[in-house]
């Protein structure tokens, strides 16, 4: 990756594609994401959005302090395992503090995007302890967003009701949007997964990606009118005419072209 690249993705700190795990703030300096000291300043990035496919890289800057003058990565899979990273360390690692950092890796890896309430609930769902300070999101926070996407879950949760159903009560809907939410009853979801004919083994899959769907929609529509004001914008605005050099204009049409392909992905 280059180093203006690499820059661009780190002037802003975590964000959806950045997942800065460095102790730099007051608060969590004492309580590092990652336990293994190999891995304490540890920065992961979403890269490669297009024909390459969605990739996790993870990157470890040679000075912690200042990332941006560039470092060593690794594509960090969500099958990454203790040998992956004894071959990119080219060292021998060993205790429970790696195998706990790699658990947290694996859900790094699977997770579509960064976002603090994507990562905290992918952690809670899978039992790997983390302190959540790293993801820079309230209780209050998640505690809206987890209703507002249960809301989203009802029109799903009334499917396989009759047609005639118009008697089922909240409370009862209510129950079956909790354990679509939940996706921990086995019982309940194979007669669920039945009904909407989603294919054996996949259910779980399925439904926590209708979730994910629901979020990635919500967080869309909260952000559309800015980056169509933006993409209107880039279309529309030109060099100033008069006076300047034409090397410069053409270094500016660069510029707005590689912008725009990059707005592209998000419009």
């Amino acid at each position: 990756m280059a180093n203006a690249q690499l820059k661009i993705l780190l002037s802003s700190g975590s964000s959806p594609i950045v997942f800065d795990a460095r102790p730099n703030a007051e608060e969590t300096a004492e309580t590092p994401f990652f336990k293994h000291g190999l891995l304490k300043n540890a920065i992961l990035l979403k890269t490669g959005v297009g024909e390459a496919g969605l990739q996790t890289k993870l990157f470890l800057p040679f000075d912690s302090n200042r990332a941006t003058r560039g470092g060593v990565s690794m594509i960090c899979q969500p099958s990454i395992s203790q040998e992956h990273l004894e071959a990119f360390f080219g060292t021998q690692l060993v205790g429970e503090a790696i195998k706990h950092d790699i658990r947290k890796l694996e859900i790094l890896a699977k997770t579509p995007s960064f976002s603090p309430f994507l990562l905290r609930d992918a952690f809670e769902r899978s039992g790997v302890e983390a302190d959540v300070r790293y993801f820079q999101v309230s209780d209050s926070e998640i505690a809206e967003l987890k209703q507002i996407l249960k809301g989203k879950l009802k029109p799903l949760a009334a499917m396989p009701l009759p047609s005639d159903a118009s008697g089922v009560g909240n409370e009862k809907l209510d129950v079956l949007v909790n354990k679509l939410w939940e996706l921990n009853d086995p019982g309940f979801l194979a007669s669920f997964a039945h009904a909407l004919k989603i294919p054996n083994g996949e259910t779980t899959e399925v439904l926590y990606g209708w979730i994910g769907v629901s979020y990635f929609n919500r967080e869309f529509s909260k952000r559309q009118v800015a980056l169509r004001a933006l993409a209107e914008w880039l279309l529309a605005k030109r060099p100033v005419s008069g006076g300047g050099r034409e090397d410069n204009a053409a270094q500016y049409e660069l510029d707005l072209r590689i912008v725009r392909e990059r707005v592209q992905y998000f419009i």
